[in-house]
């Protein structure tokens, strides 16, 4: 079965300014460290522990406890996580892709903890037939780990997967997958550093892909 297996943030949705919010807070209040958007920018698409050491690192700061920090990052998110924007043709792509026989599924930094309720506040928990997040036994982006998890939950080879993703870490996640691999540039990172990447395909948003034109991907 081909399958289609999707990035969340900046993929799917637009949480950008609330996953900033989070690091802004957290490294104020336990460190005294200000945190800048360019800070979230540059690691977009890694897990909040491998964005927080290299903060920690640039900054020069003494090492801290990078688990414990994320984790009350994730707490401070997950508590003010309002409206999530759905981005622009993905509700369509996705009606399309399993009309059309695709499997669906998630592979994201997230822990279960935050992914699953990021999809709720979407609407789309019902949209994926498997949802891989991050733990502590998985390699962070660009470790192709996470899509290969997200593979096996669904039984497919990743040569029959094609990943979505947005980020610079995410392509090149993908990549070491082996999957195929669609780039869209509505995160965080620029349509010349994705290009750099030579993904299978390079789209503005989501509305510029149906399941026909993925099909040829595989041809």
């Amino acid at each position: 079965m081909k399958t289609a297996i999707f990035d969340l943030d900046g993929t799917l949705v637009d949480l950008f300014d609330a996953h900033l919010g989070g690091f802004e807070h957290i490294m104020d209040r336990e460190l005294g460290l200000k945190f800048k958007p360019e800070d979230l920018m540059k690691h977009y698409g890694r897990t909040g522990e491998q964005i927080i050491e290299a903060f920690i690192k640039k900054k020069g700061a003494d090492p801290a406890p990078y688990h414990t920090l994320a984790k009350k990052r994730r707490e401070w998110v997950i508590k003010h996580l309002e409206g999530v924007k759905v981005l622009s043709g993905v509700c369509e792509l996705l009606k399309d892709l399993s009309d059309s026989g695709f499997g669906l599924a998630i592979a994201t930094s997230n822990t279960m903890d935050m992914g699953s309720k990021i999809l709720e506040k979407a609407g789309l928990s019902n949209s994926f037939q498997a949802c891989a997040y991050k733990d502590d036994s998985i390699a962070g982006k660009p470790a192709g780990d996470i899509f290969l998890k997200a593979a096996r939950m669904m039984g497919s080879d990743p040569w029959d997967c094609v990943a979505f993703e947005d980020s610079v870490y995410g392509v090149l996640a993908a990549k070491n997958a082996k999957m195929r691999v669609i780039a869209t540039c509505t995160g965080a990172h620029q349509r010349r550093e994705l290009g750099l990447l030579c993904p299978d395909l390079l789209v503005d948003d989501l509305t510029q892909v149906n399941a026909k034109r993925i099909k040829t991907l595989f041809e």
